[in-house]
C-alpha cells in the first residue's frame, strides 16, 4: 500500500493547507479492512519509500498495489502519476488509474468560458486548496487581481478560469471497471441559509476543511435515485469515468449549470486518489 500520511508531513514542518489532501487515520482503516478480507498487506509509504523498497527487491511478490498517493511537490498535474509510473516501470499494477489517466484527471485544463460570473482556481489542486471567497468573479475588474494572487500562491501551475456553475452540486461514487462500472452512492450539497456563510454557494478551503459549522447541508439517503436530475448526473459521471479509462473505484464531482430540470451537468473532477479523507466532500 502506498500513501502519504498527513501527520508525518505536518511533523516535517508543512502546513495544514499543504497537507489537506492527505489521509491520516484513514490509512489505518484501509489497512485493517484489507487484512480482514484476508490480504497480506505491506505498508510501503510514499514514493521515496517505494523507490527504496523496489531498489532492495525489484520483483516483490505483490499481486496489486493499493495506491492512495497524491504525490508531493513539483508540477501539480504530474504529481498523482508518479507512483503509478514507477510501479508500471517495475511491472507492478496500481489500483484505480495508470500514469496517463492520473495525469489527465489531475489536469482539468479544457473549459468553456462564457459570461460572468466566472470561477478562478489552481488548475490541479484538490480539497478546495486555493479556494476562498475571492474566487467567484462577478465583474471584469475583479479578475486580474485574483489571478495574480493565485499565481503567486501556486507558481508551479496554471490558473483555470471557467464559467461559474450555479446548479445542483453532487459527488458520485463509482465502483468497477469498464462496462461493469456502476454508481454505488451519491451525495448532494445544498447551500443556503442554514450555514453561517449563506451567500457562499461553493466549497472554500475554510468551509470544507477547517470549520464544521460552515459545511453546507448535504444529503445522501434523501436523494431520489430515480429522479431525472440524479439520472443525468450519474450518466454523465459514468461516461467520464469510462472515457478516462478509470478502474476499480473513483469519485466524480458533477455540478449543473443552473437550478431546475433544465440544468446541464458538467464534470468538475474525477478523483481516485483523494478518496480517503473525512469531510463534506469525501
Amino acid at each position: 500500500m502506498t500513501f502519504e500520511r498527513r501527520s508525518e508531513y505536518m511533523a516535517r514542518g508543512y502546513s495544514y493547507e499543504d497537507c489537506a489532501e492527505l489521509p491520516d487515520a484513514e490509512i489505518d482503516n484501509i489497512y485493517e479492512a484489507l487484512c480482514k478480507l484476508g490480504h497480506d498487506v505491506e505498508m510501503v509509504g510514499d514514493i521515496k519509500a517505494l523507490v527504496e523498497r523496489l531498489a532492495h527487491d525489484p520483483a516483490p511478490g505483490w499481486d496489486l498495489v493499493f495506491n492512495t498517493s497524491e504525490g508531493w511537490r513539483g508540477r501539480a498535474a504530474a504529481r498523482e502519476s508518479r507512483v503509478p509510473a514507477l510501479l508500471e516501470a517495475f511491472d507492478r499494477s496500481p489500483s484505480s488509474k495508470d500514469p496517463a489517466q492520473s495525469a489527465i484527471t489531475a489536469s482539468p485544463h479544457s473549459t468553456a468560458l462564457a459570461n460572468f460570473p466566472v470561477f478562478v482556481k489552481p488548475a490541479a489542486e484538490g480539497s478546495s486548496k486555493g479556494i476562498s471567497k475571492i474566487n467567484k468573479i462577478t465583474t471584469a475588474s475583479e479578475l486580474e487581481p485574483v489571478v495574480k494572487i493565485l499565481r503567486e500562491r501556486f507558481p508551479e501551475q496554471e490558473i483555470l478560469i471557467e464559467s461559474f456553475l450555479s446548479g445542483n452540486d453532487v459527488t458520485i461514487s463509482i465502483l468497477g471497471t469498464g462496462a461493469d462500472a456502476r454508481v454505488i452512492g451519491i451525495r448532494e450539497f445544498v447551500y443556503g441559509s442554514h450555514t453561517r456563510d449563506a451567500a457562499e454557494d461553493f466549497l472554500s478551503f475554510e468551509r470544507k476543511m477547517t470549520s464544521r459549522e460552515l459545511w453546507p447541508y448535504y444529503r445522501d439517503t434523501e436523494i431520489d435515485m430515480k429522479g431525472p436530475l440524479t439520472a443525468k448526473a450519474c450518466e454523465t459521471a459514468l461516461a467520464a469515468y469510462r472515457a478516462l479509462g478509470c478502474r476499480d473505484l473513483a469519485r466524480v464531482d458533477v455540478r449543473f449549470d443552473c437550478q431546475g430540470q433544465d440544468g446541464k451537468p458538467y464534470v468538475m473532477e474525477v478523483c481516485s486518489a483523494d478518496l480517503y479523507t473525512k469531510g463534506p466532500g469525501s
